[in-house]
């Protein structure tokens, strides 16, 4: 432990020609400022119970708050200082309202994951590990503002704690969304992965079949456009950046679970990629172009299996009404595809291989592609109002 000396500042006695200076010299334990958001550092020392390093922590509260607004680099130290003398749950409150008001992000989000999380290892508490108690609702809020604020904050611990505290997520819903200091996007894919996540199972099954969520599907595709292309380069362009991290984390995510709504998927939710909303000038319904990939774990863009769908919803409800392939590389086979209005072209390729093809054989070499045959048609009321396509794509 540190010892420190507590220099009071100078008394100015009446008639004296000289101040005078009373130092009093107090040994103390202090924790080092870099465990100030320890768990386990700071539940050891709270329990030391030192009187004298608390009277010490008064004059370092003293200097802080005179500071606060005058210099916050030195308001901020004296703050640590007065915390590592005494770590109190009032003190570390104190020193998060002065951030906030400094809007400093990344010291916020340290302080808040230390008072929410569950993390004391050695507790004689019924407190659920949590240091000062269960964090409240408003405390908890904080948290998840600065989580999202911060953009590549813990995706896992609030959705975690949100269940043990058995919050209610209407209340957790309604304070977030309202809360000023939120910075990010309301309507982004970050706010709405985390309410969905604290929905009960009931409550998200619910949402996977509304209106709201296919709005959100649509809502999620990055083109909209009455034309669309693909050539024998691009057609294996394909994001592979929808992972199984999430729920590895244990974290749902809502693009994933857009699997839900395609007529043709294939294994993963992860093996397909929303390309644009295709504008035909169908009444009440709304068309969608997307890929899917069914290619074996590894395989190289020559030999990817890659099927691109026009699927047609209905605007409202968000019912299929018809899906078709109308671009695929699988194989020996490469068809490509534009689209003009409800007119679609497409070139169909013959792909010549080094040995006979076979799928999921690797060491395989692509010698050339040639074209067969062009042809055209117009995409009549017909065509369209077919039902669902139910195969899972070309797969060679």
């Amino acid at each position: 432990m540190k010892t420190l000396k507590y220099l009071f500042f100078p008394l100015i006695l009446a008639y004296a020609c000289q101040p005078s200076i009373r130092t009093e010299e107090l040994s103390v334990s202090c924790m080092g400022i870099g465990y100030l958001y320890d768990a386990d550092t700071v539940n050891r020392y709270l329990q030391l119970k030192d009187e004298n390093a608390i009277k010490l922590e008064r004059s370092y509260l003293k200097e802080a708050r005179a500071y606060s607004d005058k210099d916050y680099l030195r308001s901020n130290r004296a703050y640590k200082r007065a915390i590592a003398l005494h770590p109190s749950k009032e003190n570390y409150l104190e020193f998060a309202a002065a951030l906030e008001k400094q809007k400093n992000e990344r010291e916020l989000l340290r302080l808040y994951r230390f008072l929410c999380e569950p993390n004391v290892i050695e507790s004689e508490s019924d407190d659920l590990g949590f240091l000062f108690g269960p964090p409240d609702l408003n405390i908890y809020i904080s948290w998840v503002v600065h989580e999202l604020n911060n953009g590549t904050g813990d995706r896992y611990s609030p959705v975690y704690v949100a269940d043990i505290l058995n919050l209610n997520q209407t209340e957790v819903k309604e304070k977030l969304l309202s809360d000023p200091r939120l910075m990010t996007e309301r309507k982004g894919m970050d706010v709405r992965n985390f309410l969905f996540n604290i929905m009960t199972e009931e409550e998200r099954n619910e949402y996977l079949t509304s209106t709201d969520f296919f709005k959100l599907f649509l809502e999620s595709i990055p083109g909209l456009s009455d034309s669309f292309a693909t050539d024998p380069e691009a057609i294996t362009d394909f994001d592979y950046g929808n992972d199984p991290d999430d729920e590895m984390e244990g974290m749902l995510n809502l693009e994933h679970d857009f699997s839900t709504l395609l007529p043709t998927t294939w294994k993963n939710y992860y093996d397909f990629n929303l390309k644009q909303v295709y504008l035909m000038g169908l009444p009440e319904n709304v068309a969608v172009i997307y890929a899917l990939d069914s290619s074996r774990i590894g395989a190289t863009p020559e030999t990817r299996h890659i099927t691109y769908y026009l699927a047609i919803f209905n605007e409202e409800n968000g019912k299929v009404q018809s899906a078709h392939p109308i671009a695929w590389q699988s194989g020996e086979e490469l068809v490509t595809c534009r689209l003009n209005g409800r007119w679609l072209y497409r070139n169909h390729y013959r792909r010549n291989w080094k040995n006979p093809y076979q799928k999921n054989v690797s060491g395989n070499v692509l010698l050339n592609t040639e074209l067969l045959k062009s042809d055209s048609f117009l995409m009549d009321e017909f065509w369209l109002s077919e039902p669902p396509a139910v195969s899972s794509g070309k797969d060679g």
